[in-house]
């Protein structure tokens, strides 16, 4: 069977090193600390499953926006957002870092899998989705392959629309259930879009209660008050890029590109619902002690590591020490590269191999 050049792309980040990693790297909360929370590998999941849906309801090419979903989030290192604003305060006097930029980096020259080249040999539609993701969390990288126009492409803005959705929605649910948030309280005085869906939750299990469900009646509440707010999202995304396509005649995804403004994006309204239900979360559960001192182990963890590998290069694996007898192989950024590629339990065990001796012995892991 003959694929498509995009659901080669699809396939090859699937199947990727990378995305493999993803499955033990911090959404919100740490991996370590329940086996059903979000990773960024189920996030990755959940964004090109809405982004597929976004871009079949507007004729865009669904397998581009899935390519483009699952590795959005590749140059991701470990323990969240704190993990990357870690890596950007220790490479400050070497050029910063940017999560976008080092995904770009993975799939062009990190992931090798190939003996002719180096790389995923991705296509440039996807690697623009990829550099140009943005969403209230993310910034795009400005190269010039991909500043020709003012807009990536809608396939691309699909994605960081459904990025967006995803997280106002999952990173809700995750906090209820990592007991941060309760379902009466949410229903109580949470953000407008979530008392509604847990209004239309509640009528539709009140209306067909099942007799066996005991104690699970408040998860099932939850699960259908998160599905709704998803689809919520969805249909307001859909609605209002197909208002501004029709109203602005915008006939080509290169009319699309030409816009001031992302083409492919919620309304006003419903920016300012996803906007009210994160700002919610920054206070209630991003902020929150139990969260922050994750968060502060982390940036500990990566800080201590970082450090440690720029005095000792000896300590990281062979293949990366390899890398600095490169022309270009700048200390500071292979350890930052490669830290970035640690999942979060590999950061923690090579932290306690090397900082409490006591802790392990050797793994026996390659180099």
């Amino acid at each position: 069977m003959r694929r498509t050049e995009y659901a080669l792309d699809r396939d090859r980040i699937l199947h990727s090193r990378a995305f493999r990693r993803l499955q033990h790297k911090t959404q919100v909360f740490v991996v370590t600390e329940a086996d059903f929370f979000r990773t960024r590998m189920t996030h990755s999941l959940e964004v090109a499953q809405i982004a597929r849906s976004i871009a079949y309801e507007l004729g865009l090419d669904e397998t581009l926006s899935e390519a483009v979903a699952l590795a959005h989030d590749l140059g991701h290192g470990p323990f969240g957002h704190e993990g990357e604003k870690t890596l950007d305060d220790l490479m400050s006097d070497n050029g910063g870092w940017d999560a976008n930029r080092h995904s770009l980096t993975v799939v062009d020259e990190l992931e090798s899998p190939q003996p002719g080249y180096r790389g995923l040999n991705l296509t440039w539609a996807a690697r623009e989705g990829i550099a140009r993701h943005a969403t209230r969390f993310d910034v795009p990288t400005s190269a010039p392959e991909f500043d020709s126009y003012p807009q990536p492409g809608p396939e691309s803005q699909a994605v960081s629309e459904a990025d967006e959705c995803a997280f106002t929605a999952h990173d809700v649910e995750d906090s209820v259930n990592a007991g941060l948030l309760r379902i009466e309280d949410l229903h109580r005085s949470g953000p407008e879009l979530w008392r509604q869906a847990l209004d239309a939750a509640f009528e539709l299990c009140a209306r067909n209660r099942r007799t066996d469900l005991g104690m699970d009646f408040e998860r099932v509440v939850l699960r259908r008050a998160t599905s709704r707010v998803i689809s919520e999202l969805i249909d307001d995304v859909v609605r209002a890029s197909k208002e501004r396509i029709d109203e602005e005649d915008l006939r080509s995804s290169e009319d699309i590109r030409n816009r001031g403004e992302p083409a492919i994006s919620a309304s006003a309204a419903g920016k300012s619902q996803r906007d009210s239900t994160t700002d919610f979360m920054v206070e209630q559960v991003y902020m929150h002690p139990s969260v922050r001192r994750q968060a502060a182990r982390g940036k500990m963890v990566l800080t201590r590591l970082f450090n440690e590998f720029v005095q000792n290069p000896g300590l990281m694996p062979r293949s990366t020490q390899e890398k600095l007898s490169n022309p270009d192989g700048e200390l500071h950024q292979i350890v930052a590269r490669f830290i970035a590629g640690m999942t979060d339990r590999y950061a923690l065990d090579t932290y306690a191999e090397i900082f409490e001796p006591p802790y392990r012995g050797m793994t026996g892991r390659p180099d």
